[in-house]
């Protein structure tokens, strides 16, 4: 970013509510604690979720914090205003999340630092839940890792394995079955993300997988009549690997349950990032996947604060990415608000040069590259100030 778009940012950006319409889908926001009833079709060539039978666009942001530890990214911090400490808790941040247009959150988990018992209660995650109600928005369940130990660029890639302990499938099946639990008692919860980008897996063995998750979690979910929630299922080693291969849906075959059953819950949740995959690739991908009549949600994709046309995995190719894919996926899952990814930065909160996020300045040109093309509706000015 040039010194003159810094000061720009720094003292007067303001930016006006836009909101992206598609020729099916709309923005609504969930109405506090209420019943949901969800559902992913392809209509027209376009994925299509709903709520209650109304059309949802899902503006989501990944915030991390509950794969690593029992506090949510940022919680920890402060700093002063007017000469009194101001603590940045979760209300802090949601406001601010929701001011940027984002209308849900999709929470990476691991099975260490959400489930402290034998009952699977947590009372940081059922508060993090809640208090997203509070501020109607939506919230996607991700089971991340099965330890802190293995996250990043040391992502296990199997369910069925955690090297550190005695660990097989059943272990796996036992926190899907927890999660259906929360997803149960919180209504804001629309969906499970089954797995973090099972990298090592072959489609038809993750396919299995996966469908033996669902299984196990419709036991709990589906006792509650007229309730339905999502299963996001991501994309196993192939080409682009780390989450993005989806292309085994792209059959019926090779869909979970062969298209049948709970299909109708299913979502295919690809992850891309410019370091990985063009964006005319992960375009096809999309769009093969949809075309053949299975809804996707992009679950993952991050890029750079870099506005350069040869910027790996920059601004650029994020609008390019964005502009191939919302006619097939209007919905997405931004990540991250976090910015100390391991290869990023990706963050909408800035990164210093130790690797961290400094928690106070918003990268510009990521969110503007959201608000142009994907369609974030900001409904408060952001600059560039002490903390955001």
């Amino acid at each position: 970013m040039n010194c003159n778009r810094l000061v720009l940012s720094l003292f007067t950006l303001s930016l006006a509510a836009c909101s992206q319409q598609t020729p099916h889908s709309q923005e609504i926001t969930p109405q506090g604690i209420t019943t949901q009833n969800w559902t992913a079709t392809v209509v027209s060539g376009q994925t299509l979720l709903k709520n209650n039978g109304t059309v949802v666009t899902l503006k989501g942001i990944n915030w991390y914090g509950l794969d690593g530890s029992q506090q949510m990214g940022g919680t920890w911090t402060s700093d002063v205003l007017n000469g009194s400490t101001r603590t940045h808790d979760l209300d802090f941040w949601f406001s601010r999340i929701k001011a940027l247009g984002f209308n849900a959150i999709r929470v990476p988990l691991s099975a260490d630092t959400i489930w402290n018992n034998a009952t699977g209660s947590n009372t940081m995650l059922n508060t993090v839940v809640q208090k997203a109600n509070s501020y109607n928005m939506y919230v996607l369940l991700g089971y991340q890792t099965c330890s802190p130990s293995y996250l990043g660029g040391n992502l296990v890639g199997d369910p069925s394995t955690c090297p550190d302990r005695t660990w097989d499938l059943g272990s796996w099946l036992y926190y899907m079955e927890k999660l259906a639990q929360v997803a149960k008692n919180n209504p804001n919860v629309i969906g499970i993300d089954v797995f973090n980008e099972p990298h090592k897996l072959g489609w038809s063995t993750w396919k299995g997988y996966a469908e033996q998750a669902v299984t196990r979690m419709e036991q709990t979910y589906s006792t509650l009549t007229g309730r339905n929630i999502l299963y996001f299922v991501e994309g196993s080693g192939g080409t682009p690997n780390w989450g993005a291969d989806i292309s085994g849906a792209s059959t019926a075959s090779g869909r979970l349950f062969s298209g049948g059953g709970v299909n109708q819950q299913i979502v295919y949740s690809p992850h891309f990032y410019g370091k990985w995959v063009t964006a005319s690739n992960a375009t096809s991908i999309v769009s093969n996947v949809v075309n053949s009549g299975a809804p996707v949600v992009i679950g993952e994709f991050g890029m750079v604060p870099d506005t350069s046309s040869t910027a790996t995995g920059g601004t650029v190719w994020g609008a390019n990415f964005i502009n191939g894919v919302k006619g097939k996926s209007p919905s997405f899952f931004y990540w991250a608000w976090n910015a100390n990814e391991y290869d990023g930065p990706y963050g909408i909160l800035r990164k210093e040069t130790n690797g961290n996020s400094n928690w106070c300045i918003a990268e510009y040109d990521i969110v503007q590259t959201l608000k142009n093309n994907y369609g974030l509706s900001i409904t408060a000015p952001y600059t560039h100030t002490v903390c955001y």
